[in-house]
Parts: structure tokens; C-alpha cells; sequence
């Protein structure tokens, strides 16, 4: 998969799935990337594509790319403040009702 650049999308990026929602890059089925938290054997039943962890939806998987979805920095393993700013984001999405 790739972004509207060109990029392809890969393992730990930080992305911005539609406008106001940011999310991780857990997993590529499409880069055979995994990792123990969503190991190889438990996803390929997917077939393609990336699964994505959001402020607003939790685990979001794309089979395709989106027009929407934008590459917004690449890194490593999200440190230990950045999943709890993640988890404290779902967490207020949920308690709001709110939707996409």
C-alpha cells in the first residue's frame, strides 16, 4: 500500500487517517511487518493491507489506500507517553459518543 505520494506505507508510521484523526501503524501485511502484539499467524487472514490504531476508531484496517490517509512522520515503536496519549484520546472519543 501506499500513500497519495507514493510513499509506501509501512510499520510504526504516524499517519493521519482523515482530517482530525491521527493514528500508528501496528501492522502491514502488505510489508510483512508484525509484531508481537499482532503476530503474522493471527492477521493473514486479511490478505493486504495495514492495520492502524486511531485517536477516534481504535483498530481501523485498510485493505487499500485511502485518498485521505497522510503520511505525517515516520518512527520507531510508540514510547510509553505516546500510546497513553493515544489510549487517553479513544478513551475521550468513546466517552463523547462521538463518531466519524
Amino acid at each position: 500500500m501506499r500513500y497519495g505520494d507514493g510513499q509506501e506505507v509501512r510499520l510504526w508510521d504516524r499517519v493521519e487517517t482523515w482530517p482530525g484523526c491521527r493514528g500508528i501503524i501496528v501492522m502491514s501485511i502488505d510489508t510483512e511487518e508484525f509484531t508481537p502484539e499482532f503476530p503474522r499467524e493471527e492477521w493473514l487472514y486479511l490478505g493486504s493491507g495495514v492495520m492502524i490504531d486511531t485517536e477516534q476508531t481504535g483498530l481501523l484496517h485498510l485493505s487499500e489506500a485511502e485518498p485521505e490517509l497522510v503520511l505525517v512522520s515516520r518512527g520507531g515503536p510508540p514510547t510509553p507517553a505516546e500510546l497513553a496519549a493515544l489510549r487517553d484520546a479513544q478513551s475521550r472519543h468513546r466517552a463523547s459518543g462521538g463518531g466519524r
